[in-house]
Order: C-alpha cells, then sequence, then structure tokens
C-alpha cells in the first residue's frame, strides 16, 4: 500500500508538471491577418513560436491527460480555423499579431506559397502525419460530447480527402511526401540517399541538398503535380503512411459514433495498411522501409519507423511477432543506455549528442511512446516498461528536453518542450 501511494503521488507531481508546461506555452489571441481568433500551444516557447499540425495533436493527448478537455477542443478549434476549402491545413500556422511579420527562417518562408494578394501566407503549403482523428477520438473519450463531435468531423473528413485526392500520386492509396520536412523527422537518415548526400554525420551538405528541396517547391509554387512530375524529392513514407492508415480508421469510428456511412474511410484504411504491408515490408530484414519514388526501391536505413506499421490492426501478427523479435527479443537494433536511438548505432548517421540535423541518434519520447504503444499491443509488455521506464529516467535526469543523448542522458535541444509529456502516455 505505501509502495502504491509512492507511484500515485509521483504520478501525480508528473501530471501536474506537465500540465504546467502546456499552460506555460499556451498563446492566444486574435489575428487580423486572418480575422480570427487562436488559441494554440508551442511545443517550446521560444524555438518554435506557431502552432504546429501534429503537435496540436500530441498536445491533445497530453491535455485529456491531465484533465483539460475543454482547452483540448480549443486546439482542435484553432488547428481548422484556416482549413482551406480544398480540405488543406498546412503544417504551420504563423499565428502573428502584426501582418506584415515574415518568419525569420528562411526554412519557414520557402514552405509558404506567397501570392500578390498577401506576402505573409498564414500557413505553410506543407502536409505534416496526420493525428487529427486521433486527438479528437481521444477528446471524445474524455467527455463524449457529440456536439463537438459534429463540428469537427466535417474537418477531419474534408482533409483526409485532400490527402487522398493530393499526396497518392500513384493511385495505390499510399501518400508521398515531397520534402523531408513533412515526415516530421526533418533529417531521418532514410533520406540520404534521396537527397543525394553521401552517408555519414549530418552537416552543411545534407542542410544544403534539403534546402534546395524546398527551394525547387516554392519556385514551383508548390504545383504537386509538377512536383511529382520532377520528381526530385518523393517519398512513401513509412510513418506517415501509419498514421494516415491509422487515422483513416479513427475517421471511419467517428462517423459510426455519429451513425454516418463510415464505409469508404474504413476501406481506404484498409487498402493503405494493405500496400504498406506489401510495398514496404522487407521479410529479409524484419523491417518496414521507406521507399524512393524514382527507383521503386525500399530505403534500408534502421530508425524506429521499421516498427510503426505495428501499430496497426490489420497488419500480420506473424509479421509483427517477426519484426519484435529480431529488433527488440532477440537483439537490441535501438538499445543504449536511455533507448530507443532515433537511427541504429550501427548506422553512419549515427550521432548520439547535440546537432542541428535531428533524428540522426539521439532519443526523442515520440518514437519511444510509439514503440512503448506497439509493444504493449502486441503483448511484449517486459520491453515496453523497459521503455517506460527509461523515458521516466530521461526526464528526471534532464527534464522536459527536445532530445536526449542515449548513452548519458543529457536533454538537448528545447527547454520545456511539450512533446515529453507523452511520458502520460505510458503510465
Amino acid at each position: 500500500m505505501v509502495l502504491v501511494n509512492i507511484v500515485t503521488t509521483s504520478e501525480a507531481k508528473l501530471k501536474q508538471r506537465v500540465k504546467s508546461i502546456l499552460l506555460a506555452n499556451r498563446e492566444k489571441g486574435y489575428s487580423r491577418l486572418a480575422k480570427t481568433s487562436f488559441d494554440f500551444i508551442k511545443p517550446a516557447a521560444k524555438r518554435y513560436p506557431f502552432q504546429y499540425f501534429w503537435d496540436t495533436c500530441l498536445h491533445v493527448l497530453m491535455l485529456c491527460e491531465v484533465g483539460e478537455v475543454n482547452l483540448a477542443k480549443k486546439q482542435m478549434i484553432s488547428l481548422f480555423r484556416l482549413q482551406e476549402p480544398n480540405g488543406f491545413i498546412g503544417h504551420m500556422i504563423f499565428w502573428r499579431k502584426f501582418t506584415w511579420l515574415l518568419s525569420s527562417k528562411l526554412e519557414d518562408v520557402l514552405q509558404t506559397k506567397p501570392t500578390l494578394k498577401r506576402v505573409r501566407p498564414h500557413m505553410s503549403a506543407l502536409m505534416q502525419p496526420s493525428l487529427v482523428a486521433m486527438a479528437v477520438k481521444r477528446i471524445y473519450e474524455t467527455d463524449e460530447d457529440k456536439e463537438f463531435l459534429r463540428k469537427v468531423v466535417p474537418n477531419i473528413t474534408a482533409y483526409l480527402d485532400w490527402l487522398n485526392a493530393n499526396r497518392n500520386f500513384d493511385g495505390d492509396g499510399l501518400l508521398s511526401i515531397i520534402t523531408p520536412y513533412e515526415s516530421g523527422v526533418d533529417y531521418k537518415p532514410s533520406y540520404d540517399s534521396v537527397l543525394g548526400f553521401k552517408k555519414g554525420k549530418g552537416n552543411l551538405g545534407l542542410y544544403g541538398r534539403a534546402g534546395k528541396v524546398d527551394l525547387v517547391n516554392f519556385l514551383c509554387r508548390y504545383n504537386l503535380p509538377k512536383l511529382h512530375e520532377r520528381k526530385l524529392f518523393i517519398v512513401k513514407d513509412v510513418i506517415v503512411n501509419t498514421y494516415y492508415a491509422q487515422d483513416l480508421g479513427y475517421a471511419a469510428d467517428l462517423l459510426e459514433i455519429l451513425g454516418m456511412d463510415s464505409s469508404l474511410y474504413s476501406a481506404r484504411a484498409q487498402e493503405v495498411t494493405k500496400q504498406i504491408q506489401k510495398q514496404m515490408y522487407s521479410q529479409a530484414d524484419a523491417a518496414f522501409f521507406d521507399i524512393d519514388c524514382r527507383t521503386g526501391k525500399q530505403l534500408k536505413v534502421y530508425t524506429p519507423s521499421i516498427l510503426f506499421p505495428l501499430l496497426l490492426p490489420n497488419i500480420s501478427k506473424a509479421i509483427s511477432h517477426e519484426v519484435i523479435t529480431k529488433h527488440f527479443v532477440t537483439q537490441q537494433t535501438f538499445g543504449a543506455n536511455f533507448p530507443v536511438t532515433s537511427v541504429a548505432a550501427t548506422e553512419p548517421a549515427f550521432l548520439a549528442t547535440e546537432s542541428h540535423y535531428i533524428w540522426r541518434g539521439p532519443t526523442w519520447v515520440l518514437y519511444n511512446w510509439a514503440m512503448f504503444k506497439l509493444l504493449k499491443q502486441h503483448g511484449y509488455d517486459t520491453q515496453a516498461d523497459e521503455i517506460r521506464k527509461s523515458t521516466r529516467a530521461l526526464i528526471t535526469k534532464s527534464g522536459f528536453r527536445e532530445y536526449y543523448n542515449p548513452h548519458t542522458g543529457q536533454g538537448y535541444g528545447a527547454k520545456n518542450f511539450t512533446w515529453s509529456g507523452l511520458i502520460l502516455e505510458m503510465l
């Protein structure tokens, strides 16, 4: 009983700490440019000042965990405020009080589509992994507010329809990304060969090649058919497609809750899952890999995304067992003192310390959260609990940081970074 009380008290303090960070990073106001109000949470107060697409969805999960469901709803409403008539939502919304300010970062400027009417667009022209249906379903599971569902489900289906119409380039159901930054894991080493970057640690050459992709996209005014034809960077990414398939399934669930026809989204979810298993799985490697659309070849670099499709309910149980056994039981592909590493230590790209070229070695709580979920889902409780303990140890040692040294546990990047609050999903 004493142990239970200690654990309960400790978890309560952890929840309060996460809640404090979320509320401290909150920003609300009125945009004169967009002529609408906004209310969102920044991932980090200074380093990431805008509303980000999948960050918002992750914040919703945390807010529901800490008893702030009404604030969670406001995050989604703010995300949907500037949704275009065709359903598109950019991966960054540049909420600002002054209408004339451009972002100070060149990358942010190149990721927009300015017009003669509007020099500073209020959204980027990029997409990001879709977690919107997951986030809204979590809100519904928290308070069963069907009126809220009726308001936002049309936004969700419109966005998913846009993805299918505009990023399903090959008609096989799988989405393609047009820049590394659309994946959410910016400098993921599997993209190196597509960018023409020689295998190894990140450097200015990598930055320049990724920047060139965004420059070309910008000069082409994000004309998607034209970019698909050029194929400078067209990749079918495992994480993007896993979360897309998952969100299609959650969208179907939400429609069913409202008594509406869900068959279209259920069918799409099944087809995307089928194609992930057919095109991305390598039996020889017991891993799922991204695909270079110029060559049709799998990009065989070991990052935690090789396991992501195991989050999907219709992936073969035999394949799931194969993948987990090889990478978490027989060997620790992403093992370290504080797993999981964001790329296997055996890869040339691996660097454990802080770098501008992120997602190339250090431990990120988002990867830990995904690995924890899929391991639990498939009954590998021991391995899942090790990840939970490691994640908690990182936060205890170094606080809520953007990422961590997998050997020493030292925190890097932004401080009071919200993503580390995903530890609440593992309690």
